[in-house]
């Protein structure tokens, strides 16, 4: 315990001593308020704090996905309307808020920091409301990464770790289905990514021109839902078995016909560049572009949709603004006008395909 106690000692002052020393060959911080990896202004789930301002061209989100009722071989999942009729059928203002942290902690530098490492940790809480009737809403999103983060000479970052993403229907939208059909409510579908493996690098060949690709699977042992994104070898943590039957049988859906083949795992994938150009120390203007791949998108999002021959789904976001920054701490506020069409971005309508323009400031 005591030889414990004196390497802890020593680590601590050690730690402590390159603190000090701006300069030095090796340094280490505690904790720094912005990580080593950069996120994209694009990236719709990215753990910036955003108030967007969006205006639907096309897909008004105006279901909840439920589990059948009954014991049908053939039954599947099916969206219920959450208005009566056509109501709001022509309203298009929908407002989002996110509000998000991305830190790094435990910072090391070598070389003069042409190499540094850290424990970064992001996450974010998304969600939508109505623009119309009593802004209800949608639904919120839990999103958050914890892992190791490398950059490079200043140019170039990797990042690997854990990433969740968990997606929850919102009260009012709850209410307003009951409400429009009269019934008793059903099990919602849910999205839910339990600790996905993530990999990204971000590269930046010219200053102020970023590159990245990211990509995320499920983890062996792990939750995950609906059933009919999971792949055929992921287990239940709690009792070793497969994890596909168990889940479609809480969803009241039949397992796969055909199991899905080893090369279904349920990856996404995405890559974007950006450029930032300033004018002055403070103003600069932005660009930048996503493009995300969901291998999930083969399964159709139905019971026994899933085919080799479907693709996989795709969706991008485009978007520029003006930047204003921070000279002191380096932060920047982005005011965007952004293009965006795929999935809705409030994780449990992954079933909608949703086109919009919009209007945001972004922090971070």
């Amino acid at each position: 315990m005591k030889k414990f106690a004196t390497i802890a000692l020593l680590s601590f002052c050690v730690l402590f001593s390159l603190s000090a020393k701006e300069d030095s060959f090796a340094s280490f911080q505690w904790f720094n308020s912005k990580s080593l990896y950069r996120q994209s202004p694009t990236d719709v789930f990215n753990p910036s704090s955003t108030l967007e301002i969006m205006m639907i061209q096309s897909g008004q989100p105006r279901t909840v996905r439920v589990s059948p009722v009954g014991s049908a071989p053939d039954r599947e999942y099916e969206d219920i309307p959450i208005f009566d009729g056509n109501k709001y059928i022509d309203e298009t203002l929908y407002a989002r808020l996110k509000t998000g942290v991305d830190v790094g902690l435990l910072r090391v530098g070598l070389f003069h920091n042409d190499a540094q490492l850290e424990l970064a940790f992001s996450g974010a809480l998304n969600t939508i409301f109505q623009g119309f009737g009593g802004a209800d809403n949608l639904g919120f999103d839990g999103i958050f990464f914890f892992g190791p983060q490398l950059r490079l000479f200043d140019r170039v970052s990797l990042k690997f770790g854990l990433q969740h993403y968990s997606g929850h229907y919102g009260d009012e939208t709850i209410e307003n289905y009951y409400h429009a059909n009269g019934e008793v409510l059903r099990q919602s579908v849910n999205f839910t990514r339990d600790n996905n493996l993530f990999f990204g690098i971000d590269v930046e060949p010219i200053k102020n021109l970023f590159f990245h690709v990211e990509a995320t699977r499920p983890q062996l042992e792990t939750w995950m839902s609906p059933s009919v994104h999971i792949p055929s070898w992921v287990i239940k943590p709690s009792n070793g078995l497969p994890l596909n039957p168990q889940e479609a049988g809480s969803e009241n859906v039949p397992p796969p016909t055909t199991p899905y083949p080893d090369s279904y795992k349920a990856w996404t994938v995405q890559a974007g560049l950006s450029y930032d150009f300033y004018i002055t120390k403070n103003l600069g203007l932005g660009v930048s572009g996503d493009v995300k791949m969901h291998q999930d998108g083969k399964t159709l999002h139905q019971v026994n949709g899933y085919s080799d021959a479907n693709p996989w789904e795709l969706e991008y976001t485009v978007g520029g603004g003006i930047i204003l920054k921070d000279e002191k701490s380096n932060h920047k506020t982005r005011i965007n006008f952004t293009y965006h069409d795929g999935r809705l971005p409030l994780l449990n309508y992954f079933y909608q395909r949703t086109s919009y323009i919009s209007i945001s400031a972004q922090i971070g």
